[in-house]
């Protein structure tokens, strides 16, 4: 109690007169300069971000202007159960909605009371149950008929029309979601409610249902014989996570589109090892020359210019900065439920402190100057290693902010200690994705090369070789051509020599012991280990 009002007296003060200084060494960008002398990032960035996104492009104006995302849930929700919603949380849904809407050039959002709630029928909440909510897990993971989950089945041809539609909605490959807050505690017009530091992204999570039920779908779709449109399932995922991602203006939507990506090239691996005497090499083939034009967009960073990601995250921290300088109480709002972190800000920030927010402003574009440095090297151990010296370096800063006696270099250790992105974690994610990708190709080679040699698997990646692949891929984890190993009745790659992910050959027995026929497996040890493994069964 004694921090949240020590926070709310020292943070409740009129907006400050700062003189900040625009250039490229101070905000980076100098276009949209506001009367106080901050950028409006946030117009800056939408505009940079949507360039060349049109509403008739746009993945996200396909999908939402019939599926309900999670601003219009609570609505629906509401509508089905008979009760009234909270009124001013209707009002700040309804707000945020028409801006919504407005940023995406629609002159009114779509009527939410004609919006599909959910993909699967029983996601109607005057339907739910714990027990088909249960089944409809299991069949996202598994291939399944009536018999295995006969309440299901009985729903599943409601889903035709909505699997349609949606692999429809999924063939646009352009991204752009709009960037300004809720409406929520800075809900009023002008300079506030434009901070980019408090950009919601209500339709972003929303985006893995999708891929979520196409899983469900193409799991039944394949089992009961219909392999096209099984294999359409796990490509509109793909496409989805590969189109966010290209897209992506926060890390935060690159790695949802990974996630995304990642349930596709799932699926795909699953019906690949269920492949056989099903179709043939050709057959395989041309759906893997489909699959590589999915993913033009290569995982890893490109070294010839930086994704809108980056750019985002330095806006992200500068625009931070700009708050604390002209609005230091808006950092409560921002760590709001993290009282520690309120209380240090507040306790650095004192409202009779000057500092020189410019040379705050320059120390961030500094550091991001690095991280861009370290994500352009193509190399990816070589990257990784960059980024953990990196990280060395914030968790320097964090240190040093307990004994630093400047009071700008001790407000700038705090704001970078505090708010630069998880770089290592974020990059590990990105190798995933890369990996996975790698041996998504090599599944469909190997079952196209089990097409033409009665099941067999080859003895060595290299016989797949120019007829089944172009060449071996390397891993991004050790730079050498993925390792594999064919046994009788297994055949599986690992990203180190030593097929080891906790140090023991025995950890990999169990793991296979343990595995079920039929079925692909990825994984993920402890952080900075960076060994994975991923199976595939005859």
């Amino acid at each position: 109690m004694f921090i949240a009002l020590f926070t709310a007296s020292l943070f409740a003060e009129e907006p400050r007169t700062v003189r900040i200084i625009a250039s490229p060494e101070t905000t980076y960008f100098t276009a949209h300069q506001l009367p106080d002398g901050r950028i409006d990032y946030r117009t800056h960035f939408n505009n940079l971000h949507s360039e060349g996104v049109s509403p008739e492009e746009n993945v996200i104006v396909a999908l939402f202007t019939w599926l309900a995302g999670e601003m219009e849930k609570p609505l629906l929700r509401a509508a089905a159960e008979g009760k009234e919603l909270d009124a001013e949380m209707a009002e700040r849904i309804h707000r945020y909605r028409e801006r919504f809407w407005r940023e995406l050039d629609f002159e009114a959002p779509p009527d939410w009371k004609n919006l599909q709630f959910g993909f699967f029928p029983f996601d109607d909440p005057t339907k739910n149950s714990e027990m088909l909510r249960e089944q409809w897990e299991k069949a996202r993971t598994a291939l399944w008929t009536a018999d295995d989950f006969p309440d299901l089945a009985e729903g599943i041809k409601e889903t035709d029309e909505i699997t349609q539609k949606l692999l429809a909605s999924l063939q646009r490959t352009r991204y752009f979601h709009p960037y300004f807050n809720d409406g929520g505690t800075f809900n009023q017009e002008g300079a506030d409610s434009d901070l980019l530091v408090f950009t919601s992204l209500p339709y972003v999570q929303t985006l893995r249902e999708p891929a979520r039920f196409l899983q469900f779908r193409g799991n039944w779709d394949f089992a009961k014989g219909n392999i096209d449109q099984a294999f359409e399932c796990a490509f509109a995922s793909v496409r989805l996570g590969n189109t966010i991602r290209s897209g992506a203006g926060m890390t935060v939507e690159d790695l949802v589109g990974i996630a995304i990506a990642g349930i596709g090239r799932h699926q795909l691996v699953v019906y690949l090892a269920n492949i056989d005497g099903k179709k043939d090499a050709d057959w395989i083939l041309r759906k893997k020359r489909e699959y590589e034009a999915l993913n033009r967009m290569p995982d890893t960073v490109p070294t010839s210019n930086l994704p809108n990601w980056n750019i985002g995250e330095r806006l992200f921290a500068l625009d931070t900065v700009q708050a604390m300088a002209t609005r230091r109480y808006a950092m409560a709002d921002l760590f709001e439920g993290i009282p520690e972190v309120v209380q240090t800000f507040s306790e650095t920030f004192e409202s009779n402190t000057e500092y020189d927010w410019n040379a705050i402003l320059r120390r961030c574009n500094l550091f991001f100057d690095d991280y861009d440095e370290s994500l352009m090297i193509p190399d990816y151990v070589r990257r990784l290693r960059a980024l953990e010296r990196l990280d060395i370096r914030v968790r320097e800063y964090r240190e040093r902010y307990e004994t630093e006696r400047d009071a700008t270099r001790r407000a700038g250790d705090l704001i970078l200690g505090e708010l630069t992105p998880a770089m290592v974690a974020v990059e590990l994610a990105r190798g995933r994705a890369e990996w996975l990708h790698q041996c998504t190709q090599v599944a469909f080679a190997l079952a196209a090369y089990r097409a033409e040699h009665h099941g067999e698997h080859p003895d060595g990646l290299e016989q797949l070789v120019p007829r089944h692949m172009e060449a071996v891929p390397n891993s991004p984890f050790t730079g050498g051509a993925l390792p594999y190993i064919n046994r009788a009745d297994v055949c599986f790659f690992a990203s180190t020599d030593k097929y080891k992910f906790d140090g023991s050959d025995a950890e990999v027995e169990r793991v296979l012991s343990e595995t079920a026929p039929g079925y692909m497996g990825i994984i993920y040890p402890e952080a900075h280990s960076r060994h994975f493994i991923f199976v595939i069964w005859k």
